[in-house]
């Protein structure tokens, strides 16, 4: 028989063989898991604000605004939109594809399709840049989507 089963065999040497974890791996365990706790938590519980980002300018008390792209289909009439820093309200907004000044323009495509914003501000004439707080999102949303 070969000699490490006969010990593993022989009760009386089975304390030679346990191995004992030490207190150091423990907290390094400890540690792991608390981190993938804490990394699960932030996914679920927290937000990310997801925002559009534009620029136009003021007169008389109205602010204008273009938007293209996919991003047209994130705005909507009565969203409050942050002009210089003020929050506003969007008062009414115009789709591309609503116009037709014979250009062909409304029929190609979403990549074109533009929205023209109007919004009452405080904010003195001039141009400006503005922000639109369009929802927010779950971090963990990004692992399975």
């Amino acid at each position: 028989m070969d000699e490490r089963s006969e010990s593993i065999d022989s009760p009386e040497k089975l304390d030679a063989y346990l191995q004992v974890t030490k207190p150091s791996m423990w907290i390094v365990f400890g540690g792991v898991f608390l981190f993938v706790i804490a990394v699960i938590l932030w996914g679920t519980l927290s937000s990310i604000n997801m925002t559009i980002k534009t620029e136009g300018y003021i007169r008389d008390g109205q602010a204008y605004f273009t938007i293209s792209g996919n991003r047209v289909d994130y705005i909507e009439k009565g969203q409050t939109i942050k002009i210089n820093g003020k929050d506003s309200v969007i008062s009414s907004l115009v789709y591309s594809d609503e116009i037709d000044d014979g250009s062909g323009a409304a029929d190609a495509g979403d990549e074109s399709r533009s929205v023209y914003l109007t919004v009452d501000t405080e904010c003195k004439d001039g141009y400006c840049k503005a922000s639109i707080n369009v929802g927010s999102v779950a971090p963990i949303y990004f692992l399975f989507h």
